[in-house]
């Protein structure tokens, strides 16, 4: 027991450390439209000079691969049906993750749905329920969030993703996510 909670502990450190992401306020405006653009304004801090941006080359996964990144400058997710691709994000100074809801053209796309995310390690717990950012008056919306720091320590170890809309679930597994700094 003690051993779990110190390493819980240091993940948590680690996590604040260390993210994938520049700090972002915990909520901001945002609408299904409005993805197609960054959040801050800001580059993220590093030089683009001589680097194709849409492959971020400085990017690895847990197999080595570079990590594919999306429209609103996070993971991709493939789910499974193929139905829907999404996107994660987590910012750099605190515990928010954003999951967003894509076509398969990887645009940002307005859905009622529950979005969800399963520790993969560690003790079984309940999933984190994500909530609907900004949606709109049908319930519709492509940003799913939570503040949560648990979460933040669980997305670096490893987590399936899981998007239920319509009654139909789409999965996808986010491997052990190596903390970087961008």
């Amino acid at each position: 027991m003690r051993f779990s909670f110190l390493l819980l502990i240091l993940a948590a450190v680690l996590t604040i450390n260390v993210g994938c992401d520049q700090p972002t306020p915990t909520k901001e405006k945002s609408t299904p439209a409005a993805h197609d653009h960054d959040h801050d304004g800001d580059d993220h801090g590093h030089s683009h000079d001589g680097e194709g941006h849409e492959g971020h080359a400085d990017h690895e996964s847990h197999e080595g691969h570079a990590e594919e990144m999306g429209p609103n400058k996070g993971h991709i997710v493939y789910l499974s049906p193929k139905d829907y691709v999404s996107e994660w994000r987590h910012y750099n100074g605190n515990s928010v993750i954003r999951v967003y809801v894509l076509d398969k053209d990887k645009k940002s796309i307005g859905v009622d749905a529950k979005v969800s995310i399963e520790p993969q390690t560690g003790k079984t717990r309940d999933p984190f329920v994500l909530q609907p950012e900004d949606a709109g008056d049908d319930g519709k919306t492509a940003v799913y969030m939570l503040d949560d720091d648990k979460l933040s320590v669980a997305m670096n170890l490893g987590v399936k993703l899981k998007i239920e809309i319509d009654g139909k679930t789409y999965e996808g597994d986010i491997p052990p996510h190596k903390p970087h700094h961008h």
